[in-house]
């Protein structure tokens, strides 16, 4: 350790603080499961060791901790967060919502080469070195900053599709906010936007008290972000219920290569009426969508129903189908009209009753479920609910 000054010994201890921080949650993260969660930890903790590498490989700031003032060592503290932060974020989301495991030249590529420059940058700085990179960190610093531009923009694009198929996973399989099993999730995708902010702070400003603030800042947001995530964020459904879901996701893939080509044929056949208010209905079709409108006529009234339930409930020759029509109107909204329906009449035959009863007797979990139903679904098909009694 090479320390000059009582700034140099600040700011080592703030780095030391950043990097035992992390390598203790990395710890916690690793070994810490809760049960029962843990008998399956694959759906509940699928980024399991993404997350501990990412908080191991702070440490790999350890040589700025050694000597702080050398101006090698600062240049290459400087250009790792700016790389560090899109690519490992971007390596955590694609396993946390996708299982995607780090293969292909693609994912090589956006991770195990930047990964290896940063490897590169730490063994130099504890090497002796002929300050060839603070003389010509002038250029070095524009084909760095280009680099993290390329890497953002591509955590950007992740974000943005992500945020969108999380959307539409929600609506078409889950009657229930509060059942949304990627909503934790959902919440927290532009975080990492700001760490990679605070990099380039650093970057750009080349100031090490900042870098020493941030490190503390960012050692706190590590501990409560831990503490959010070794509960697991994923509904855990009743027994049975995965099994469900795993059975009829292989009829329908089955059935789908069956009708693959009377699928093109039927969607190019069909035409939408664009103006009508309501949802497009196949004339073709009228058995299933009756079949799939009695189903949860009888079962709206369960809080956690889930899509596979009432699939699970139709004839196995009109899965398919079924699949189709709950994804035209999306399964979200289809199950809130009949909830919303129920709500109507029942506030009709008991205009005293408050929000709360009002929402319990139509199948919503609590008032604030409604009311996010009501502001969601924008139309309530009056065919689909016309069998609706109280």
């Amino acid at each position: 350790m090479n320390y000059t000054s009582i700034s140099d010994v600040l700011y080592a201890d703030a780095c030391l603080v950043f990097m035992v921080t992390g390598v203790i949650c990395a710890a916690i993260r690793w070994f810490h499961m809760c049960r029962p969660y843990n008998e399956n930890e694959d759906y509940f903790y699928p980024a399991r060791k993404q997350v501990t590498f990412f908080l191991v490989a702070i440490a790999m700031q350890f040589p700025y901790f050694l000597n702080p003032s050398d101006s090698e060592t600062w240049c290459y503290i400087r250009t790792f967060g700016v790389i560090f932060y899109p690519v490992c974020y971007a390596m955590l989301f694609s396993r946390y919502f996708h299982w995607q495991k780090l293969a292909g030249w693609n994912n090589w590529l956006f991770f195990g080469g930047p990964m290896l420059l940063l490897a590169a940058g730490m063994i130099y700085s504890m090497a002796n070195h002929p300050n060839w990179l603070y003389r010509q960190f002038e250029w070095i610093q524009y084909v760095i900053g280009t680099l993290s531009i390329l890497l953002t923009m591509r955590l950007l694009r992740i974000i943005r599709a992500l945020k969108r198929s999380i959307h539409d996973y929600h609506l078409q399989n889950y009657s229930t906010e509060e059942d949304f099993p990627y909503l934790f999730a959902e919440k927290i995708l532009w975080i990492p936007l700001i760490w990679i902010a605070f990099a380039w702070g650093i970057f750009l400003s080349g100031s090490r008290d900042f870098k020493a603030l941030i490190d503390i800042v960012l050692a706190v947001w590590m501990v409560v972000f831990l503490s959010k995530i070794l509960h697991p964020q994923r509904i855990q459904h009743p027994a049975g219920i995965e099994e469900k879901v795993q059975k009829i996701e292989e009829e329908e893939k089955a059935l789908a290569q069956e009708c693959i080509i009377a699928a093109q044929e039927e969607e190019s056949a069909y035409k939408m009426d664009a103006g009508k208010e309501g949802f497009p209905v196949k004339t073709e079709d009228a058995d299933v969508v009756q079949a799939v409108l009695a189903v949860i006529l009888r079962k709206y009234k369960e809080q956690h129903l889930l899509k596979s339930e009432v699939l699970a409930e139709i004839d196995k020759g009109m899965i398919a189908p079924a699949n189709r029509f709950i994804a035209q109107v999306g399964y979200y909204n289809l199950i809130n009209m009949f909830r919303l329906r129920h709500a109507q009449l029942y506030i009709e035959a008991h205009p005293e009753a408050k929000l709360a009863e009002v929402a319990l007797e139509s199948g919503f979990l609590s008032g604030s479920a409604f009311s996010k139903a009501k502001k969601s679904v924008k139309h309530i098909h009056p065919e689909y609910v016309a069998n609706v009694i109280l």
